[in-house]
């Protein structure tokens, strides 16, 4: 027998799923209510553009592995307080460009993309939103302070799948016979003041033998950048060790630094403790790299690493082939850093293959499921 209040209870049991599985995701995470760090045209103040914004994953906590996103919506920032309203137009009056969005899957570094736009045919991107008249909105500030709703939408065509690994690409793309320029600025965000440091140890901890096996860095801050430690002028196609310590004064009992020239390497000294060694190999140009993503540990900001390169060296002593290089410190930052890139053009570079890289920032943007 059918009770009626347990259908009704089933029915809307049924209803609810869908509901519970909508949402929305401001990103980056920290801005969905504070206004962005930077501001920017691009990509919606030209009628020639080309620009993918590559966003780490680890920025997407909150939206889950296959949801079906809907749309992506962007806000007008909120620094620049006049003109009041901003409305794309073309000789005085209102303009509709043809506007394409495409969603991809992105497996490469989103801090150093290679500029290669993705072509056409990448099977990783799909084109959701496609070639179609485009109405911008007059964006108007909503005043006290507070970041404008994210009234620039586009609607997908179908849902995307939210991929369940690897980072988000965005792509717009917009190129009409004639280009011109309009002062539509949306919220962006850019490297802040507050990323990290990365310099000599002193200015005597160099490597040796003199003026080789040099060493640098970049480091950014929690969860918003990577610890970047290259070496450079080593010896071509040989071992090398990149090592992190956290101490200039001893290592195992050795006061630091520690002189190697009992050993027969004349000039080379170890400036910090070796705790932690990782291996790699040069490169035909006598280049190596080490780079790790900083977690999301705000009891990291702030901390000090010690970097220097073990290297396989016989230009010091050939019968001890080894030699040491620069010292660096790393003091890791407070944040500041988003972990996103855009690649971009404008005018005739639109339609090229190839676009500006601008690293570590991007547009403040919306996505619904």
């Amino acid at each position: 027998m059918n009770h009626p209040a347990s259908a009704a209870a089933i029915a809307m049991a049924a209803l609810a799923l869908p509901l519970a599985a909508q949402g929305s995701q401001v990103l980056p995470p920290a801005n969905a209510t504070v206004d962005g760090n930077a501001l920017d045209i691009q990509p919606f103040g030209s009628d020639q553009s080309r620009y993918v914004h590559y966003v780490d994953r680890a920025l997407f906590g909150s939206i889950p592995a296959n949801a079906l996103i809907k749309d992506v919506s962007y806000r007008r920032d909120a620094q620049l307080t006049t003109p009041a309203t901003m409305v794309r137009t073309r000789s005085g009056n209102p303009y509709t460009p043809i506007w394409q969005v495409r969603m991809g899957r992105y497996t490469g570094d989103v801090f150093a993309p290679t500029g290669n736009y993705p072509a056409v045919s990448d099977p990783n991107f799909t084109i959701v939103y496609s070639q179609k008249a485009t109405s911008f909105p007059s964006l108007t500030l909503p005043g006290g302070g507070v970041p404008p709703a994210f009234a620039i939408t586009f609607l997908f065509d179908v849902p995307w799948v939210f991929p369940a690994t690897g980072h988000i690409a965005v792509e717009h793309y917009a190129y009409e016979a004639t280009n011109a320029a309009y002062t539509y600025v949306i919220d962006a965000v850019g490297p802040g003041g507050a990323g990290g440091t990365a310099d000599l140890i002193a200015p005597n901890t160099l490597g040796c033998p003199a003026g080789e096996n040099r060493a640098a860095g970049a480091v950014g801050s929690p969860g918003n950048g990577d610890l970047l430690f290259n070496l450079f002028g080593a010896e071509p196609g040989k071992g090398a060790f990149a090592c992190l310590g956290v101490s200039t004064t001893t290592w195992g009992g050795l006061p630091l630094p520690y002189d190697l020239g009992a050993l027969g390497l004349a000039g080379c000294r170890i400036y910090t403790d070796l705790t932690v060694v990782v291996p790699r190999t040069t490169t035909p140009f006598g280049t190596a790299e080490f780079r790790i993503l900083l977690p999301d540990n705000p009891a990291l900001a702030g901390q000090t690493l010690y970097g220097q390169w073990v290297a396989a060296d016989s230009r010091v002593n050939p019968a001890f082939p080894y030699a040491t290089s620069d010292g660096v410190r790393f003091t890791i930052g407070t944040g500041g850093t988003p972990r996103m890139s855009v690649v971009s053009g404008t005018g005739g570079l639109a339609n090229g293959t190839f676009g500006l890289i601008q690293p570590g920032r991007g547009p403040v943007f919306q996505l619904s499921w």
